[in-house]
């Protein structure tokens, strides 16, 4: 071998080294890479190979009145569960087919839609009985397959009477999921629709607990590793007297409507009812799914809550807001009079009053309700300032009640009149705004805002259905100022006790109640062709110390008088039960 074989082949042996020591420090690198810098990460994804976490239901927090009486509360539900991890569960399937009364087909479709992972169980039937339960568990000695999963179950001992103000609980949708993720929620969680559940669910929901167990490569259970239990939700404390809500629902069962009670000075609502009404009960998971799809389907639309999602002209009831923004604005002084002579002419046009009233004052004609006298107002204000007054008053606009769905109503005026009708406001619709009819429409919360700012002297409060949450208060008295001086809501609330004192007063049925005076005004509002009138009543009682403004709204209730004499039916009972 030459001089210069001998250089080449220590030349490549160096090479060959070197790269092997390169190769070996990139190795190296690589390691410490892995094993130092990273190794929190890989440790944590390791970690997750073995290690799954189960999540467990928290029960939620109870729903109490004012005078901490339950209206929502949890007891234990009992769920059919199959272990993923199982053999034979064609066997498990054909066995609760049997017990159960429910076809094979239809317990492998809930199993399919259920399945999370290969380590927890399958819930294919919801609340069974407790003796079922029971028995079904006895069989897992033989069905080691089967097992039986108790949560918390909503339940709500009130049902029909209370439903619209506290709403239900249910799996949660799809829709609600994508908005709610971020917030830490899961397709297993139940989350509030509608009412005081939906809107308080972060205060009601709780912590859910954790389970955690070690799985192998196949994801089956093989090691119990820890157990967090749940917290239970806040609990809830509303505003709402069960006793005055019964009375109420009571009373307006079987009448298409609402009725709200509220004190005018603080804005805490003491009643809410709406008929048709629904039983929350029957919206919770297990429950009868051909009665929930009647209820859906009812065209009454039982679900809608009235009080504060109902849209109706409110009639005269809007009188009330046309007296004081004429007295305010200076266009008439208490002793202003217009003759009645039971209708005005405009432009070959008749516009009706209801009787033919003669000489009338403001107090005079809040008392008979007389059309004329308003359409003089409604001539003399102009539509440019009734709007102006009724966005004061929060016309057309949401109280910001705490309950989802609320309604803004419709306040007309000229803006809005060529933006939506592509027409010009005439002067024939601002007579019928100043008898509320027409395009104006409002909530019955809406309505009972006029009611409550004549009880209080003048200032606009925001209603709410919760006082606490747990030992903090949720809500407080909110209050703003109208502008309008006390001596103008004087003059109304003479004219709305007129309406109840005067022998010829609309409302004078009310005037029969031993011990208790009330004021308020009534409406007879049209409504769609061919169906009756609604029928109004706004107001607030005692007189001389308003405890309670109420609204009560008839749909096609035909007349005013039956909402007063609903009202009457209502405050007696409270007076025997000496809640006035």
């Amino acid at each position: 071998m030459g001089l210069g074989q001998s250089m080449d082949k220590i030349l490549r042996i160096n090479i060959l080294r070197w790269t092997i020591v390169g190769m070996w420090f990139l190795l190296s690198m690589g390691l410490f890479h892995l094993q130092v810098l990273r190794w929190q990460y890989y440790y944590k994804k390791s970690q997750e190979n073995f290690v799954r976490m189960i999540p467990l239901p928290a029960p939620r927090g109870d729903i109490l009145d004012r005078k901490m009486r339950v209206l929502a509360y949890n007891t234990l539900a009992f769920d059919v569960a199959i272990n993923p991890q199982a053999k034979d569960r064609e066997i498990a399937f054909k066995v609760l087919a049997r017990l159960l009364d429910i076809s094979i087909d239809k317990l492998k479709k809930e199993y399919k839609k259920n399945y999370l992972a290969p380590f927890i169980p399958v819930v294919i039937y919801r609340d069974i009985p407790k003796k079922l339960a029971l028995k079904i568990e006895e069989l897992r000695f033989v069905y080691p397959q089967i097992t039986v999963l108790i949560r918390p179950k909503r339940v709500y001992p009130w049902g029909e009477v209370v439903s619209h103000v506290l709403g239900y609980v249910r799996p949660i949708d799809k829709q609600r999921l994508r908005l709610l993720k971020k917030y830490g929620y899961s397709r297993r969680d139940e989350v509030g629709y509608t009412g005081v559940e939906e809107e308080y669910d972060p205060y009601l929901k709780g912590r859910p607990g954790l389970v955690k167990i070690a799985v192998d490569s196949r994801g089956r259970k093989v090691e119990l590793l820890s157990e967090k239990l749940p917290e239970k939700g806040q609990s809830l404390v509303l505003t709402i007297d069960k006793d005055i809500q019964e009375i109420v629902f009571n009373h307006l069962k079987g009448h298409n409507g609402s009725v709200i009670m509220m004190d005018p000075f603080s804005g805490e609502v003491l009643a809410m009812v709406n008929w048709p009404s629904y039983d929350n009960n029957l919206f919770l998971s297990g429950s009868d799914n051909q009665k929930k799809t009647a209820i859906l389907k009812d065209q009454s639309f039982p679900l809608l809550n009235r009080a504060m999602a109902g849209l109706y002209p409110p009639g005269s009831t809007f009188k009330i807001l046309m007296a004081a923004a004429a007295l305010d604005s200076g266009i008439i002084n208490i002793n202003t009079r217009f003759y009645c002579p039971g209708f005005v002419k405009l432009g070959g046009v008749r516009f009706g009053c209801v009787h033919i009233h003669k000489d009338e004052n403001v107090i005079e004609a809040l008392a008979h309700s007389c059309n004329v006298f308003f359409y003089n107002l409604g001539v003399k204000l102009g539509v440019d300032n009734i709007d102006l007054y009724a966005e004061r008053l929060g016309v057309g606009r949401k109280t910001e009640i705490d309950l989802p769905g609320e309604k803004n109503g419709l306040l007309p005026g000229r803006r809005w009149k060529q933006q939506t009708l592509h027409q010009g406001w005439f002067e024939g619709d601002t007579l019928n705004l100043s008898i509320g009819q027409g395009y104006l429409l409002m909530t019955p919360i809406q309505v009972l805002m006029l009611g409550a700012v004549v009880a209080n002297g003048g200032f606009i409060v925001r209603p709410f259905v919760v006082k606490y949450s747990g030992d903090y208060e949720v809500n407080y008295t909110s209050k703003k100022d109208t502008g309008i001086p006390r001596e103008v809501w004087k003059i109304v609330e003479n004219g709305l006790e007129s309406a109840v004192s005067f022998s010829d007063g609309t409302a004078h049925i009310l005037s029969s109640i031993d011990g208790v005076r009330v004021a308020g005004k009534t409406g007879t509002a049209q409504s769609k062709p061919g169906r009756p009138a609604h029928g109004w009543f706004v107001g607030f009682f005692p007189v001389e110390r308003p405890k309670y403004a109420v609204v009560i709204f008839l749909e096609y209730g035909k007349s005013s008088y039956y909402a007063c004499e609903l009202l009457k039916e209502i405050i007696e009972e409270m007076v025997t039960k000496g809640l006035v």
